[in-house]
């Protein structure tokens, strides 16, 4: 199945070092790029139908043309296959229409640093789009200056089991990039390990063929800062997956939208 990166990108100056990485890595392992731009219309809410969809599409023209040349001034001569896509709607809408079955999708996007008021009162784009779209997301924080990944740690637990066909196409994308994968999951002060500790290993065996993987486990009484506490020490980039939308599944999704809204760890977003 053929591997493609979808971009979304702002033109910013953090939209660049997100081409890059993208790139970089689309280049290693045969990926192809989609920049999508997400355009806010200024065509009026009222009036005639053929007039509001002229203006749209004159507003995506120009934008598309902005995209195009912000993509080749930030990588150059030297890239991967590129294609570009602009939005008037929303882009979960966007994503979903760009869907295609012979291609394995992998969404980037960018994480900007909120202070607690922002944080209240604005749903970031990678919060959005983790909610709704079911596919594997790559979310950098603002300021990221890495250009690939040399090391992924993998957060687990028995209780969800992990989306293995997900996790399949990430190692897929990472054999030749992701040098080592560390499997780890944080635990109560008081809780029993034999459980994770086998399930960890079940996962080592199942994948160890095809990427060097260790295990660790890591104690602390809140998940949310025994992860945080994890990856301070560590360099590379975070493994999660998403919670479900049901009760049972609260808790980890709570999780997931917090380290969105911390935006300091690069993340892999499993579906």
């Amino acid at each position: 199945m053929k591997k493609r990166f979808i971009l979304l990108i702002d033109l910013s100056e953090q939209s660049k070092a997100l081409l890059r990485m993208a790139n970089t890595w689309a280049m290693e392992v045969g990926a192809e790029l989609l920049v999508v731009n997400q355009v806010f219309s200024l065509a009026p809410g009222m009036g005639e139908g053929e007039i509001r969809n002229e203006i749209k599409q004159q507003e995506r023209r120009t934008a598309l043309t902005q995209l195009t040349d912000f993509t080749r001034e930030t990588l150059g001569d030297d890239t991967a296959p590129v294609k570009f896509y602009v939005t008037t709607g929303s882009l979960e809408l966007a994503i979903h229409k760009l869907h295609l079955s012979e291609m394995s999708d992998f969404i980037w996007v960018g994480m900007k640093t909120k202070n607690w008021l922002e944080r209240i009162f604005m749903q970031s784009t990678a919060i959005r789009i983790t909610a709704d779209v079911k596919k594997t997301i790559i979310a950098l924080p603002d300021g990221y200056k890495g250009t690939d990944f040399d090391h992924l740690y993998v957060a687990v637990s028995p209780k969800y089991p992990l989306n293995e066909d997900a996790f399949r196409k990430l190692l897929s994308i990472t054999t030749s990039i992701g040098k080592k994968v560390t499997v780890f999951s944080v635990l109560k002060s008081n809780e029993p390990d034999e459980e994770v500790k086998s399930y960890i290993k079940s996962l080592g065996d199942l994948y160890s063929p095809t990427q060097v993987i260790s295990c660790e486990t890591v104690r602390n009484d809140d998940a949310l800062s025994g992860i945080k506490a994890y990856m301070e020490q560590k360099e590379g980039i975070l493994v999660v997956q998403k919670g479900t939308r049901t009760l049972v599944d609260f808790f980890r999704k709570y999780v997931v939208d917090d380290l969105l809204h911390l935006s300091e760890i690069p993340l892999v977003i499993l579906p």
